[in-house]
């Protein structure tokens, strides 16, 4: 991963000297901060529980932030901030603990996809119920965010846990999420409306959007190779923006164009390559994780579940969960970032390279020890 993680750097940090357009190295370490949050799982996760607990309190801060959304879009008001709220086509745009309805949801989006990957198939009643709970909690509060795009990826993120989910239960998840999907249409106000804006062209549907991609295509087509450099989209609009009626400039509104703008053709190809890459060795080290785990000695913690003479069960230490996790968030957060800048957005891109170096920590401890017992 580090080799493609470095290849994208390497070009994106390039661009800001090849492009000939102002040089904002400051703006690019700015951005590139949130990487930390890779780093910090791959550091100190030493336990596979460890890293499944982690998981887990970041989802209870979701949650947390769930409810507080949820009553802010019922009165319309937020208490942190001593505010109103924007009224939105029958309901009010929820922000959770942050200051846009966009970023709260992109946060939402991933705490709703931690939550759904807990879901303990065949378990005691008490367990699915605790699960339920906090699926429905969490998804209620997404939904109430008014965040179309993260509901794109959640939408996405959802079928990537229904794929992995076992055989036997993905119709009937599948029908559950489907049924859940409709019924928060039907008493969610508001959302409905927002979600048929997606058909409906002009100002007051996809037509400003639209327009954003077209204008990043134009920067693109002419600075081909090297984009404009970090931080120089407002420049390059001026020269290469389509005309037309805008609700907002400030960046393209898509992940990937955003990275074409900023570092160029051979920036974004590198880009692409670094989540195909996380991707595939999430989803091949998921296929194989079974295999791997029997042949692992239990740890001190896993007692409960093992017992003297028998291999470790399929489900060992949580690390099914987290990678279930890795790969759904991964994919949620891809798939709404075509819609919108997640990977920009500091607070969602932090919960998102931390999920992900959790997986990476978590599949590097597997593999250390299949090792040591082979």
């Amino acid at each position: 991963m580090f080799a493609f993680l470095a290849a994208y750097l390497v070009l994106d940090f390039s661009a800001i000297f090849l492009s000939g357009y102002p040089q904002h190295i400051d703006k690019w370490l700015e951005d590139k901060w949130v990487l930390s949050a890779l780093i910090v799982p791959l550091a100190l996760v030493r336990d596979r529980r460890i890293g499944e607990r982690s998981l887990y309190l970041m989802m209870v801060g979701g949650l947390g932030a769930a409810a507080l959304a949820i009553m802010q879009n019922a009165v319309g008001w937020d208490p942190l901030r001593g505010q109103f709220l924007e009224y939105h086509s029958g309901g009010f745009m929820a922000l959770g603990t942050f200051n846009h309805h966009l970023t709260y949801g992109g946060a939402a989006l991933v705490a709703a996809l931690l939550a759904l990957a807990r879901f303990p198939f065949g378990s005691r009643r008490i367990d699915i119920l605790r699960a339920v709970f906090c699926i429905v909690l969490s998804a209620v509060g997404l939904y109430v965010s008014f965040a179309r795009s993260a509901l794109v990826g959640y939408a996405f993120g959802a079928l990537t846990l229904v794929f992995l989910a076992p055989p036997r239960w993905r119709w009937k998840a599948l029908g559950v999420l489907t049924a859940g999907g409709l019924l928060l249409l039907l008493i969610v106000p508001g959302m409905a409306i927002r979600l048929l804006y997606i058909f409906q062209g002009g100002s007051a549907g996809e037509g400003p959007r639209l327009l954003l991609w077209k204008s990043a295509f134009n920067i693109v087509k002419h600075n081909l190779w090297f984009g404009v450099g970090q931080s120089n989209w407002g420049e390059a609009f001026l020269t290469y923006g389509a005309p037309g009626r805008y609700l907002s400039i400030a960046h393209p509104h898509c992940d990937l164009l955003s990275v074409a703008v900023d570092g160029g053709i051979l920036t974004l190809l590198a880009f692409i390559a670094l989540w195909g890459y996380i991707i595939y060795t999430m989803g091949h080290f998921f296929r194989d994780q079974y295999e791997v785990i029997t042949r692992c000695q239990p740890s001190a913690g896993d007692s409960e579940n093992h017992r003297a003479g028998s291999q470790l069960p399929r489900v060992d230490c949580g690390s099914d969960i987290v990678l279930k996790s890795g790969l759904s968030v991964v994919i949620g957060i891809l798939f709404a970032g075509l819609f919108q800048n997640y990977q920009t957005d500091a607070e969602v891109a932090n919960m998102l390279w931390f999920t992900v170096g959790t997986a990476f920590a978590v599949m590097n401890i597997i593999k250390r020890r299949a090792a040591a017992s082979a």
